[in-house]
């Protein structure tokens, strides 16, 4: 199970279009399933602010929350696109051995399929399309990105990798690193500097 992680909070959900004339709103989830949010009585804004819970139900898969507060459909409109947190107390912590939550894996080692480090995890993001991995690279091992028009090669600090099996083979909770595939992520060494640094002849052969 994984959550998508705040700065110190975890953020659970997106308040989406108003339900009905009540001051009911649909949340759009991310959490494992829907119902996973029905065991919080309250949630917190960005800025600390909290809001306790009326009452949530699963509709076709959707949940659709009340907030004390909230009483009319105008009101429900105002908070469209606000994100609600929980605080990492709030968590349980029986988790079973294949379940983590993101923001307890930040600052974890990256390595690639042969155990060689590429930096580490420093965020993650949900645009929309899935979650996203983003990862500080290591200073000491360049990394060549796709070049943008013109050619120019770009050295990047960061790298965003999807967050699937596909490209995270392997999570070690108890090791405290990850695995990354570096072809799928497209993440190659800079073969044109180790060229060059093999085409340097050893300091103490020069004349």
């Amino acid at each position: 199970m994984t959550m998508a992680a705040g700065n110190k909070q975890i953020l659970m959900a997106v308040i989406g279009k108003a339900q009905g004339l009540s001051g009911q709103m649909r949340l759009k989830f991310f959490t494992q399933t829907a119902q996973d949010l029905a065991r919080y009585e309250r949630f917190y804004g960005k800025d600390g602010a909290e809001y306790k819970v009326k009452a949530l139900h699963i509709h076709k898969g959707l949940p659709i929350m009340a907030l004390e507060g909230i009483e009319n459909r105008a009101q429900a409109e105002q908070l469209t696109g606000l994100e609600l947190f929980v605080k990492r107390s709030q968590l349980a912590d029986n988790l079973q051995n294949d379940e983590f939550y993101q923001e307890d894996l930040l600052g974890f080692a990256v390595l690639d399929e042969a155990g060689e480090p590429i930096g580490r995890i420093s965020g993650f993001f949900n645009f929309g399309g899935g979650d996203i991995l983003e990862v500080a690279l290591s200073p000491p091992d360049p990394v060549k990105r796709p070049a943008p028009a013109g050619g120019v090669k770009l050295k990047a600090k960061k790298a965003l990798i999807p967050f699937s099996k596909a490209f995270v083979p392997e999570i070690a909770v108890s090791g405290e690193y990850i695995k990354v595939d570096r072809q799928a992520a497209g993440l190659t060494f800079d073969e044109d500097k180790t060229a060059r640094e093999e085409e340097m002849p050893p300091a103490d052969s020069a004349e």
